[in-house]
């Protein structure tokens, strides 16, 4: 399991305030209610939003120019020309669709806060409330993985569902709100503005209100919106993102694979070659004919040829395209190593000796890049979900005693080997959690009044309390 990070840890500010992407605690002004209730940015009819298609008109000039264009935070023509190219490239799609489900596909743990001044029965009460939401959170997983997308795109938003409810009560306070699900956001409708915060373009969105001319910043509304901005490579968020780094080897890949097909059609199929004899002179009939001839020919056809004219078959050079497939497969190659950061375990490799080892190497490295891709997201979550949960129901400075989100990355126990342990550990009279014993063997804590499977009673051995047992009398 990622293991928690303290609040403080999480609140210090990663890089120039310009990348800053959600306000602290200190900075935030409340949302109006009725803006936190209603789903205010729905997008408009699909048909009527107009998306670039290059198709064979797509260049390394074309592909300058969008990047261009983002460098300035406009990221329209980039996105646009991404998704062109993860749909034309199986391979990419694949490996980029690996590495974002694989976040979504972690189990999560609420953790209550712990440290200095913490008050325990409060953070208790807090991670009951921030679990209970979470469990009434249509499509928490799924929000997950749109998120993820940020690592391609460089961008990630979504805006949070907010209903008005009454719901958990002690002795803290009471909820009124709850977050019961999220809609996405299309990442062509998020550019950056002048000070590289994340706008929601104004246009294909039904709302007017707080955009302007570079549409709206997503800080005007605290607590309604989930952003992530992932920092890969260090550079500003304009500049970052898995797919700006693959597009140019996914188009190599695209313009060899298209020169192939080319290839193929002019040169992959043995040419058909009428050589007419030096002394004969044929006709423009006995020509014709024999092209009809030849063009006829098939795998249970004959050819008869006129007097005169051979028909020749020659086949091309049975490498003729293996430059092609190289740079194809170098491509590939390369995309699986920006993404996943090894190419083991997306495509077979020719083992030697130690082969078993390299492969277990190999699924390190994609383990070591998930647990970074799970921290990551558990900072993004705890800090724009769950803390929003105690923030806007007991106000922006109780989130110092909000719960700890993290997502697990280790795989999961073994319950026989787990039940031998546990069994170990009773024989030494240890003392063990009731919870964790059911977590060892993979069963959880029955809740009262639930019907449960009791195991049957032991015999109770002679002279504890059972009554001794008679002979009976022999029979006469």
């Amino acid at each position: 399991m990622v293991g928690p990070v303290s609040k403080s840890a999480q609140r210090t500010p990663r890089g120039s305030t310009a990348l800053t992407s959600y306000p602290s605690a200190e900075q935030v002004k409340p949302t109006p209610f009725q803006v936190m209730v209603t789903q205010a940015f729905r997008p408009v009819n699909a048909g009527a939003q107009t998306r670039n298609h290059l198709g064979r008109a797509i260049s390394l000039g074309r592909i300058e120019q969008a990047l261009r264009a983002a460098y300035n935070g406009n990221m329209r023509d980039l996105t646009d020309l991404l998704r062109e190219t993860i749909d034309t490239d199986p391979h990419l799609g694949c490996v980029i669709g690996k590495r974002t489900r694989a976040v979504s596909s972690l189990e999560w743990d609420i953790t209550p806060a712990q440290g200095p001044g913490i008050d325990p029965e409060k953070a208790e009460f807090y991670a009951q409330v921030v679990r209970e939401q979470l469990d009434a959170f249509k499509g928490f997983r799924s929000m997950l993985g749109r998120l993820a997308w940020g690592l391609v795109d460089g961008r990630a938003a979504e805006e949070l569902v907010w209903v008005e409810a009454l719901g958990t009560s002690g002795p803290f306070g009471t909820v009124t709100m709850a977050v019961r699900g999220s809609s996405w956001i299309h990442p062509r409708r998020l550019s950056f503005g002048p000070e590289r915060e994340l706008r929601l373009n104004s246009d294909g969105y039904v709302s007017g209100r707080g955009f302007s001319a570079d549409g709206l910043d997503l800080r005007q509304f605290p607590y309604k919106f989930v952003q992530w901005l992932p920092q890969l490579f260090g550079d500003y968020p304009e500049r970052e993102g898995l797919g700006q780094r693959a597009m140019y080897w996914s188009f190599f890949k695209r313009f060899s694979a298209r020169e192939r097909m080319i290839l193929l059609e002019l040169f992959g199929k043995p040419w058909k070659i009428m050589e007419v004899d030096q002394d004969a002179l044929p006709g423009e009939e006995a020509l014709t004919e024999a092209d009809e001839q030849a063009d006829g020919l098939g795998a249970t056809y004959t050819a008869r040829m006129p007097p005169g004219i051979k028909l020749k078959i020659e086949r091309p050079d049975s490498n003729d395209g293996k430059a092609h497939a190289d740079v194809i497969a170098e491509s590939d190659k390369q995309n699986s190593k920006l993404v996943l950061g090894q190419v083991g375990t997306t495509d077979g490799v020719k083992q030697g000796l130690g082969g078993g080892e390299q492969a277990q190497v190999m699924l390190e490295v994609e383990g070591d890049v998930l647990k970074t891709d799970a921290r990551l997201m558990s900072e993004i979550v705890e800090g724009q979900v769950t803390d929003p949960m105690i923030a806007v129901n007991f106000g922006s400075g109780e989130t110092s005693h909000a719960p700890w989100f993290s997502l697990r990355t280790k795989a999961p126990k073994d319950p026989a080997k787990e039940s031998g342990r546990l069994k170990v550990a009773q024989e030494c009279g240890l003392p063990i959690m009731q919870a964790e014993a059911y977590e060892a063997v993979g069963f959880t804590v029955p809740i009262e009044g639930e019907p449960v499977i009791m195991p049957p009673p032991k015999p109770v051995a002679p002279g504890f309390g059972a009554p001794t047992p008679t002979a009976e009398p022999p029979a006469p």
